[in-house]
């Protein structure tokens, strides 16, 4: 066997030995995975390809290396969209991320190209070194932008396959979760050919935002229907919040629409979305706030001040991110808890007992708080590392190819409730309202006898009435009682307030003036204030007057306006309304009539009424038209602006 000689074997392990190290610090370097597609029917989700990834950013801005085909990246980390950002680089704000793919395009492919679709809010990206698309400002300046759907054609050669260099460089804004890649995920960037990608997207644009369109047209007749119900019935108000809440809701369908279709450069599209976001939390709030007209004065304060939080953090922190995602996420937390307790809050200070309406708007709301929460508790959960992804609910789930989420889910149950809660709403104000009407008719019949349009047979006297009230049932109350020895006693007053209470007032006092023995106007006034003092809330005024078969007129006046005698007023002394102070008394004069005086009593409705200038007819006009009928002056004091019931009363002595 042949042997070495020993020289040169310890020659050739002294040369091993010095070389160890070298060989040491020269591992090996695997080639960079190339993505090899056919460019054929259908398209290919580059989130399945295999990335090259690098944290940090080229020293040239304007011509980066990290851009060029030519450039050895060979050292960049292998990376896996599945994979949590986290286990490449920090997550953090205004970090910058550089991603490279290798493409092999085969000969003759037809029409090559990819589609970006909601990637990161400010990037630029190169094919072969040729930079083709810039967004959010330029390097080292960027500001969040939103961005439609978009095309790039790819280079491709019909002899011979062309190798493909893709460089995108994606600065971090805004919050993001430490599973998210700014760049890459599912459906944002696809290969394919340039004819299927459009189709494609427009079918996935139609199964995800085309539910929504619904949502928004059915928004919008809610709405409509809202506005013309308010505008029927402006007491309730709560049609006024439905509506504008609808219409809150279509605008903000509208620049969703707006951000898949028209480039937004600037912040525009994010300080609208903070506004509509704050909009919509401070309907909420006022909207069952007015339904129930109850609140929690400091739960209210407290849900407004998360309102405006809301708001203002959308604004300031939505995309920019201000401060640090650990805060803005407590900040967020702390503005909704009140503005998710207070309808509860609400409703637990009132009580159970018969708050069906109150019930019935609250769970809607409630369904809108629950998705809040479900959101929210994920995206909270994912930052902290408790859950490995987002619930599939929250992405959406493909139903018969339409891609349904947990918030259309939340908003169709809302919106489809509402129209209903409207309907069995307005089911309840018509019930009402034809009971309160059916009671008003009653009312009125019972008035009608207890003053009658037409006068007694009134020997002597030629009497005339009108009696005008302002609403179905009225205030204004008047007693003609002639006498077996002719003389003629009338008693003609007011009544405080209008409507049922009033008309019941009234019915009490007819009652009791039926029923008085005495025929001395101090005498019935007297009888009448001790009667009503301590039983009414309100008071009455009175004016008495007795007429003998002789042309004897004796007055007693309770507060009422003064009779006018031949177009002259008669001066009365003064005395305190009926009802007020039950010992009050009431003094008296007398005068001489002559055949033929005309005596007229009036109302305040009278010298009351209101022209639309916020004029009122006076003293000095009803004096002026005192000498006309009866009827005339009723309907001058009508024509003028009526404001409160009118009654006249007009008498003629004729002996």
């Amino acid at each position: 066997m042949h042997v070495l000689p020993p020289k040169p074997l310890i020659f050739l392990l002294l040369l091993l030995a010095a070389a160890a190290p070298t060989l040491a610090q020269a591992p090996a370097i695997s080639p960079v995975p190339v993505l090899n597609t056919s460019f054929g029917p259908g398209q290919s989700d580059l989130a399945d390809a295999t990335w090259l990834f690098h944290f940090g950013d080229d020293t040239s801005l304007s011509s980066p290396d990290f851009a060029s085909p030519n450039f050895d990246d060979r050292g960049w980390q292998r990376i896996s969209p599945t994979t949590p950002l986290a286990k490449y680089a920090p997550v953090q704000t205004n970090a910058v991320y550089w991603y490279r793919l290798h493409l092999r395009i085969p000969a003759g492919a037809s029409q090559p190209a990819f589609q970006a679709y909601l990637i990161s809010r400010a990037y630029q990206f190169w094919i072969n070194g040729n930079r083709v698309a810039q967004f959010g400002g330029s390097p080292g300046h960027e500001y969040p932008t939103y961005q439609p759907v978009e095309y790039y054609d790819l280079p491709a050669s019909s002899s011979h396959p062309t190798e493909v260099v893709l460089a995108f460089r994606c600065r971090l804004l805004g919050n993001a979760t430490s599973l998210t890649h700014p760049l890459i995920g599912p459906d944002k960037l696809t290969l394919g050919r340039r004819d299927d990608l459009i189709a494609s997207h427009q079918r996935d644009v139609l199964s995800f935002s085309g539910p929504y369109y619904a949502l928004n047209l059915l928004q919008l007749l809610v709405g409509l229907l809202a506005l013309y119900l308010y505008r029927s019935q402006p007491s309730q108000r709560d049609y006024l919040w439905i509506a504008m809440l609808a219409f809150q809701q279509v605008l903000q369908g509208a620049l969703n629409i707006a951000d898949n279709s028209i480039p937004v450069e600037r912040d525009f599209a994010r300080i609208t979305q903070g506004l509509l976001d704050g909009a919509l939390s401070v309907l909420y709030l006022v909207f069952y706030a007015d339904l129930r007209r109850h609140h929690v004065r400091f739960w209210k304060r407290l849900a407004y001040v998360g309102a405006f939080g809301v708001a203002t953090l959308e604004i300031l922190n939505g995309e920019t991110s201000l401060l640090p995602d650990s805060i803005t996420t407590a900040l967020f937390l702390l503005c909704w808890v009140p503005l998710l307790l207070y309808p509860f809050i609400t409703i637990r200070q009132i009580g159970w007992g018969d708050l069906r309406e109150g019930i019935l708007m609250l769970v809607p709301f409630s369904l809108l708080g629950l998705d809040f929460l479900f959101r929210f508790g994920s995206e909270v959960l994912v930052n902290f590392g408790l859950l490995h992804h987002l619930p599939a609910l929250m992405n959406g789930i493909l139903i018969g190819g339409i891609r349904i989420d947990s918030g259309f889910l939340a908003n169709t149950l809302f919106w489809v409730s509402i129209p209903g809660i409207i309907v069995y709403r307005s089911t309840l104000l018509s019930q009402e309202n034809a009971r309160v009407a059916a009671d008003l008719e009653a009312a009125r019949r019972v008035q009608a006898l207890l003053v009658p349009s037409t006068p007694p047979a009134t020997p002597g006297f030629a009497v005339e009435t009108v009696y005008l009230p302002a609403q179905e049932v009225g205030g204004d109350f008047f007693l003609v009682s002639p006498a077996p020895d002719n003389s003629l006693l009338l008693v003609v007053g007011d009544v405080s307030g209008k409507g049922i209470q009033a008309a019941l007032v009234v019915s009490t006092i007819v009652g009791i003036l039926r029923n008085e023995p005495s025929r001395e106007p101090t005498t019935v006034l007297a009888h009448l204030n001790r009667a009503l003092a301590g039983v009414i809330s309100g008071f009455a005024t009175g004016l008495c007057a007795h007429i003998s078969a002789a042309g004897t007129l004796t007055l007693a006046n309770a507060g009422h306006i003064a009779p006018y005698l031949d177009g002259a007023e008669i001066s009365l002394p003064g005395a305190l309304p009926l009802g007020l102070a039950p010992t009050a008394e009431f003094d008296s004069i007398t005068c001489e009539l002559t055949p033929g005086s005309r005596l007229v009593f009036v109302s305040d409705g009278v010298v009351e009424a209101e022209s639309p200038t916020r004029e009122l007819l006076g003293f000095d006009r009803a004096r002026e038209i005192s000498t006309q009928p009866a009827k005339a002056i009723a309907k001058a004091a009508q024509s003028f602006g009526q404001s409160d019931d009118i009654t006249v009363v007009a008498i003629t002595w004729q002996p």
